[in-house]
């Protein structure tokens, strides 16, 4: 209330309220099963979000001195391989305390350290780190479509029109899930004769080598 509206709260009702929210997170922690049968894999997600703030300065209109400004929260979430139900974690402070929220949750579902777990997300290099950090060599990483398609928007448009672009990105999307990631980027080194500098498709061939096995959509 303090750092969204300004509002100030009594020190009893912020203790009322803060041990309210922590007999909920409990509950929620104590719900988690402690045992699970036998699971082949975990599969989690991680990434980040700009979340708007306001902060004020003490004048007599407290509305005309405010300022809005930006922090980032990162989220994960956690899943037992085919099954529907995801546990989620929540941090404002590092990466690293994303990963050590993420990895108690996993434990708490059944993650063991023989266990593999299975990353999807774009190409942050954090992301992968704490999966590293979470799984150590029992980790691999996929770069979602998504995220894989945004740079291949960018490098069609060396050869192809603007209205082509939409084609040109499914075709390059089909290529990479049905005959692997190497073909496309023999594809796309194909045209950097015709555009050796253009940058769209610098960035990509980029990011595609920068990210070794992380493409594995078969």
């Amino acid at each position: 209330m303090q750092e969204h509206h300004g509002v100030d709260i009594n020190v009893s009702a912020v203790r009322n309220i803060t041990e309210k929210h922590a007999e909920r997170a409990n509950e929620l922690l104590c719900s988690l099963p402690k045992e699970k049968g036998v699971s082949s894999q975990i599969i989690i997600e991680m990434d980040g979000m700009m979340l708007p703030l306001v902060e004020y300065k003490e004048s007599d209109d407290r509305r005309k001195s405010k300022s809005n400004l930006w922090a980032e929260l990162r989220v994960g979430a956690v899943q037992r391989v085919n099954e529907l139900e995801w546990k989620y974690a929540s941090s404002f402070a590092s990466t690293d305390d994303l990963g050590d929220r993420v990895s108690q949750i996993a434990k708490i579902i059944g993650l063991t350290e023989e266990m593999s777990v299975h990353g999807v997300g774009d190409g942050a290099l954090w992301i992968v780190e704490q999966g590293e950090r979470i799984a150590g060599q029992n980790y691999t990483h996929l770069i979602d479509l998504f995220h894989l398609c945004e740079y291949f928007g960018k490098a069609v448009r060396v050869w192809c029109k603007e209205e082509e672009v939409k084609q040109e990105v499914e075709s390059l999307k089909e290529t990479a899930v049905e005959r692997g990631i190497e073909r496309v980027v023999s594809e796309l080194k194909d045209n950097l004769t015709n555009a050796p500098n253009h940058e769209g498709l610098m960035k990509c061939l980029k990011y595609i080598a920068n990210r070794p096995g992380q493409f594995k959509y078969q």
